[in-house]
């Protein structure tokens, strides 16, 4: 055998072995689950609170006792405000700055006043609302949405506004406009919360503005109590804080209600699978599928399984698999929570080019091979049944699918809390304990809010799942 030959000979079994090496070695891939981070990464912002008493006369019968709840409030707030916010992930917010303001107008420009805190604390005294004292004239209407002037892009304020609102049927949209502007510019943070108290009321309840036809005298000594409202406006994390340790200072056994309203977030972190495994499945379904613990194989693929959050399953039928399972929540105290989610998955096949597995439009067989089913909010637990049909799942091989939950925004996806209707009047028939059109004012807010959910809808939770079919 001449050299040249020899070489050609031996060149070609070189690379016949080292193709064949290479065709033996497997792939590796590792997947994970995504969970988007719900705190801020960046340095905790100061807070600057404006806090806006109305100081109209429809607020005076509030304070024909000194010791009634309205007047044990102003105080208690006061306190409560001078204590610095803390966020969800446990750091502080520096407080910057307090202003006061005496909500109302006395001309055509003039609707709001700033005021000391010593004068803030006489909205607990029958001068403030009077018109006896020079410092403190008397007003007409409290104009609310003076009051509601949206944060710049740099700051992070929290507007604060106890009112009883009593307001013209032409200013209830005008005021909601105001708060879904500055939830907008609340860096997609924003929230409004709303705490209303039943407090004693000795005094005179005005129909449109004071001395009008309709205005009547009212008094709770054997009467039920009239709510007044305590709004907050401003970083969901902040309006939580201080809404939640007002309650908690106030220690009224009754009488007191309170909700959040988030279009951006309503629950602590999004929800996520824990892995189960096959000590946690039935005997009838270890006869469906089994639960890898380490890693998966297929042909040359090997996906390593390292992240808890994604859910493994090996397929050893072709039955329809219906999986109950249930996630648990965190949700943020007071937030009215959505009464109905709803699913998007993606299925994704492994792309030998990139090494990745990614959204793969070559299968569409594959939308139909998992849903999540009888999927319910049942306080802070999800109840939903996994569904998988293997015999959508085509090739073989290892697919990874990720399932968001996100709130469903059609329709109204919220149960409107009772005391927005039982609390609420009507012009018609305006009502001591009650708060005229209360009811619509909520239920324009909510809409607000919803129309804000429906650019982004909420993610709730996503749950991961890597299904091998053999």
């Amino acid at each position: 055998m001449s050299d040249m030959k020899y070489w050609k000979r031996l060149f070609t079994l070189t690379i016949g072995v080292s193709l064949l090496i290479t065709a033996c070695i497997p792939e590796q891939a590792s997947v994970t689950c995504p969970i988007p981070d719900m705190t801020r990464s960046d340095e905790p912002p100061s807070v600057s609170i404006a806090v806006y008493v109305d100081g109209t006369p429809s607020m005076q019968g509030y304070v024909s006792s000194s010791t009634s709840r309205y007047a044990q409030t102003i105080e208690i707030l006061l306190r409560v405000l001078k204590v610095e916010s803390v966020g969800f992930d446990g750091q502080p917010r520096p407080l910057s700055e307090t202003t006061y303001f005496r909500l109302g107008n006395h001309s055509a420009t003039q609707k709001v006043d700033r005021i000391s805190e010593a004068e803030y604390r006489q909205a607990a005294l029958n001068d403030f609302y009077s018109g006896t004292s020079p410092r403190l004239p008397f007003l007409q209407v409290a104009e609310i949405d003076a009051a509601i002037v949206p944060p710049s892009t740099d700051q992070n304020k929290l507007t604060i506004i106890i009112t009883d609102l009593y307001q013209r049927e032409e200013d209830t949209a005008k005021i909601v406009t105001r708060i879904q502007q500055y939830i907008e510019a609340s860096d997609q943070q924003g929230a409004v919360g709303i705490v209303g108290v039943r407090s004693e009321f000795k005094g005179t309840i005005y129909s449109e503005s004071p001395a009008g036809s309709g205005d009547f005298f009212y008094a709770s000594e054997s009467n039920p109590q009239r709510p007044f409202y305590i709004l907050f406006i401003g970083q969901i994390e902040d309006v939580h804080f201080y809404l939640d340790n007002l309650i908690e200072q106030l220690q009224f056994n009754q009488g007191i209600e309170s909700v959040i309203l988030s279009p951006y977030q309503m629950f602590m972190s999004v929800a996520s699978l824990d892995k189960k495994t096959n000590d946690e499945i039935t005997p009838e379904q270890r006869q469906q599928f089994s639960i890898p613990s380490n890693s998966i194989k297929h042909d040359r693929l090997v996906v390593n399984l390292e992240d808890p959050k994604i859910q493994p399953l090996i397929l050893r039928s072709m039955d329809l698999i219906n999986w109950p399972m249930q996630v648990n929540l965190e949700p943020i105290g007071h937030v009215l929570l959505p009464s109905e989610l709803e699913v998007s998955t993606t299925p994704k096949s492994f792309n030998r080019n990139t090494q990745t597995f990614e959204a793969d439009a070559q299968f569409p067989s594959l939308q139909q091979a998992i849903n999540l089913d009888d999927m319910n909010l049942d306080g802070n637990i999800v109840n939903l049944t996994t569904q998988i049909n293997s015999e959508q799942i085509s090739p073989s091989g290892i697919y990874v699918f990720e399932s968001d939950v996100t709130v469903k925004t059609s329709g109204m996806p919220f149960s409107e809390p009772e005391w927005w209707s039982t609390w609420s009047g009507t012009k018609s028939r305006p009502s001591g304990n009650q708060t005229t059109d209360l009811n619509l004012f909520m239920t324009d807010l909510s809409n607000r809010m919803v129309s804000l959910m429906r650019r982004q809808p909420p993610l709730v939770g996503r749950f991961c799942y890597v299904i091998q079919k053999p």
